[in-house]
């Protein structure tokens, strides 16, 4: 597992690893990652507080695996979500969070999720058009 250095403003600790990829075409992984469960924000020292063991765990309870769908170099697929389904996930959970606690940045972030989702239907759309959905080709 490799970690994945926090970039958001008030992740201090490294709170997510991702496996390398054993096709070749990944050299930085993409298919499996590892996200540490968050405790929600320590006012004390100003930043969101992570349950961090030091050293990632696959096995400990305090980490969720996601693993995206996969296609092999010999063509199996290895089952698993798409980035479409956790773009769906994330404007259902910002859009009743927003209905709770409105805001702006709430309606400009799921604006910005939602043309993110268009874009990689838009994606499909052409490698359907080119017969190349599905295939590891360009």
């Amino acid at each position: 597992m490799t970690p994945i250095k926090p970039t958001f403003i008030s992740h201090k600790d490294v709170n997510l690893w991702y496996a390398e990829d054993n096709t070749g075409l990944y050299p930085e992984g993409c298919h499996t990652y590892y996200v540490c469960d968050c405790l929600g924000w320590d006012s004390v020292n100003n930043k969101t507080d992570f349950i961090v063991a030091g050293t990632h765990d696959r096995a400990s309870p305090q980490y969720q695996e996601i693993r995206f769908v996969q296609k092999t170099i010999t063509g199996a697929v290895v089952a698993g979500i798409t980035t479409e389904q956790l773009l769906d996930l994330i404007i259902h959970r910002h859009t009743q969070m927003n209905s709770a606690f409105p805001s702006s940045q709430n309606e400009e972030f799921l604006a910005h999720i939602a043309s993110a989702r268009e874009l990689l239907a838009d994606r499909v759309r052409d490698r359907v058009n080119r017969g190349v959905m599905g295939e590891l080709k360009k």
